[in-house]
C-alpha cells in the first residue's frame, strides 16, 4: 500500500499592496485541489460585527482563526492543498501557519513577496489592489508598514519573490515551479 502523501500549506507573505490574493488565486487555478484562506477572510467578516482594531475585533478574529486553523489540520483536509494569505513581520501568527502544517505532516512552503514601493503606493492608489474594506489604502500608512521586516522562516522551502515587473499569472507560475521543485511527492499526479 502507497504511503499517503499530505499535501503542501502554502504561505504567501508581504506587505500591503503586492497582490497576494490576486496572486493566490491565479496559483490555486494552477493547482490541482487547492483553496485560498485570504488573512482578509476573517479581518473583515469580523470587521461587520465589530469595528476594527478594538478588543472584540481581535478577539473574535482570533476565534474564528483558531477554529479554522483546527478544521484544516484535521485528517479530512489532507488531500487540499492550503494557499494562506497574510502580512506576518513578527513569528507569532507566523508560526500558527507552520503548525498547521506540522500538525498535517504537510511540507510548509513559505513565500515572502515584494515589490518596488512606488509600485505598491501605485497599486492602492490606483485601487489595483484587493478590494476589502479594511486593507490599508492610504499611502502614509502604507508606506509606514514597509519600516517592519517580513518574518522569514528560511530554508530550502522558502522563496522569496520580487514581483515588481510580473504580472499575477507570472509570478503565480514562478511560486507553482518552485512548489513543484520542492515537493513534487506531495503532489497530485496531474499538474500544471
Amino acid at each position: 500500500m502507497a504511503k499517503r502523501k499530505f499535501r503542501p500549506i502554502i504561505y504567501l507573505n508581504g506587505y500591503a499592496g503586492v497582490g497576494k490574493r490576486t496572486i493566490a488565486n491565479e496559483l490555486c487555478q494552477l493547482l490541482l485541489n487547492a483553496k485560498v484562506i485570504s488573512n482578509h477572510l476573517l479581518i473583515d467578516t469580523a470587521a461587520v460585527v465589530f469595528e476594527k482594531n478594538t478588543r472584540e475585533h481581535e478577539l473574535l478574529y482570533t476565534t474564528w482563526r483558531g477554529a479554522l486553523w483546527s478544521r484544516i489540520a484535521s485528517s479530512t483536509t489532507h488531500d487540499t492543498i492550503w494557499i494562506f494569505t497574510d502580512y506576518q513581520p513578527l513569528s507569532g501568527t507566523s508560526r500558527g501557519y507552520l503548525n498547521i502544517a506540522a500538525s498535517r505532516r504537510s511540507p510548509f512552503i513559505s513565500i515572502i513577496l515584494d515589490c518596488a514601493i512606488n509600485e505598491s503606493l501605485k497599486r492602492a492608489a490606483s485601487g489595483d489592489t484587493d478590494d476589502y474594506n479594511t486593507e490599508p489604502k492610504d499611502l502614509k500608512a502604507l508606506g509606514g508598514l514597509r519600516e517592519e521586516d517580513i518574518f522569514r522562516f528560511g530554508g530550502e522551502l522558502e522563496m522569496e519573490l520580487d514581483e515588481t515587473d510580473l504580472s499575477p499569472t507570472e509570478a503565480a507560475r514562478r511560486i507553482c515551479d518552485h512548489v513543484y521543485r520542492v515537493v513534487p511527492n506531495n503532489l497530485p499526479e496531474q499538474g500544471v
